[in-house]
């Protein structure tokens, strides 16, 4: 994504955050140059050329987690992506997290398989074989710089996986990249209620070409719901969860 305009981290960032975030996407790339990093989804199409086009989206998932942060009043921060392939978002949420300071754990939910085709609507069933490449082990080695004992990585098929998996009580930030209609909604309806006033949603896939059924489900999903969305000119967008009002 490209605009006119100075992007918040042109010469490495005024704000503090966009400093912070400069510093973080930076570090990215020496970890992927340096091997420690493997973006196997990005194999054949140059790990960092991919990274620099998705600057803008990384960049509005490290705001998202820092906003979380700041806007949500529970001690107990815990994360949860539902989609996570080989940890790039996860990677941008947490860091935002480490450079607060703050003490945090993550949930993290993927069949790093291919898709079950029943749970797929008629028009994602061209996705079914193309995460079969996945591979658990080395997303937990992308993401062991934040250490062993706060990630707990949940592997099976949503929402099958929600009974069986060690889930959260409350969370302050959820992203979901789960490139399907159906199961988008199966880990909205089962967090929301979980997930902190002031916390938010963010969706990856929602105004991207070949995800309408997608982007019409979260509409109709969130038309009833406390929160606020938000359509993002990265084909991402946003649900802030609403504060309740204090009678």
């Amino acid at each position: 994504m490209a605009t006119g305009t100075l992007t918040p981290w042109e010469g490495g960032g005024g704000h503090t955050i966009t400093q912070a975030f400069y510093d973080t996407n930076n570090q990215l790339k020496k970890l992927i140059l340096e091997n420690h990093f493997d973006l196997s989804q990005f194999a054949d199409s140059g790990a960092l050329e991919n990274v620099d086009q998705l600057t803008w989206r990384h960049y509005i998932v490290y705001w998202s987690s820092v906003f979380a942060l700041k806007n949500t009043q529970s001690a107990r921060i815990n994360y949860v992506e539902c989609g996570v392939c080989d940890g790039l978002t996860t990677y941008f949420a947490l860091s935002a997290a480490k450079t607060l300071n703050k003490p945090f754990k993550a949930y993290l939910y993927d069949a790093w398989d291919s898709w079950k085709e029943d749970s797929l609507l008629k028009s994602d069933q061209s996705i079914a074989r193309d995460y079969a490449f996945l591979n658990m082990e080395a997303t937990k080695r992308n993401l062991n710089l934040f250490g062993t004992d706060v990630i707990t990585f949940n592997r099976g098929y949503i929402p099958d996986v929600f009974q069986v998996a060690n889930n959260p009580e409350t969370l302050i930030w959820l992203h979901i990249d789960l490139n399907s209609a159906k199961p988008t909604i199966h880990a909205l309806k089962y967090f929301w209620d979980k997930l902190e006033d002031g916390g938010v949603v963010l969706f990856d896939d929602y105004a991207w070409s070949g995800h309408q059924e997608t982007k019409k489900a979260v509409e109709d999903w969130s038309a009833d719901r406390n929160g606020t969305l938000f359509h993002l000119p990265t084909g991402q967008a946003l649900v802030i969860k609403n504060r309740t009002k204090e009678l």
